[in-house]
């Protein structure tokens, strides 16, 4: 959860960010995903946030992805292509972003 936080900063406003269940009393809670930033249906979706066809183990995936922009490259083809989150790792394992960066042949390779 913390490599989460790190790796997604703009997912929720600090200020939403709930206190333990201990420091919170009753009459304060606030409902927990109230801060969380998805994409809202009107504008077009943009990495760096949730979006619902994404799931915890898509997440997990991109989570071990080092740099921003292959991590990035992977949410995006994820959507486009509506890969599971067994064929993304296939295609991370694959080293999908590198061989395509190094290709001259770059549609050959996505299809």
């Amino acid at each position: 959860m913390r490599q989460l936080y790190l790796t997604y900063p703009r997912l929720l406003h600090p200020a939403n960010i709930p206190h333990a269940p201990r420091g919170e009393s009753s009459s304060h809670s606030k409902p927990v995903d109230a801060g969380i930033l998805y994409a809202p249906r009107r504008e077009s979706w943009k990495p760096g946030r949730l979006h619902p066809n994404l799931s915890w183990t898509h997440y997990r995936t991109l989570l071990r992805v080092d740099k921003p922009q292959a991590r990035a490259f992977y949410e995006i083809e994820a959507l486009k292509n509506n890969w599971s989150a067994r064929e993304l790792e296939r295609q991370k394992n694959s080293l999908l972003y590198e061989r395509l960066a190094l290709s001259k042949d770059k549609k050959g390779l996505l299809l």
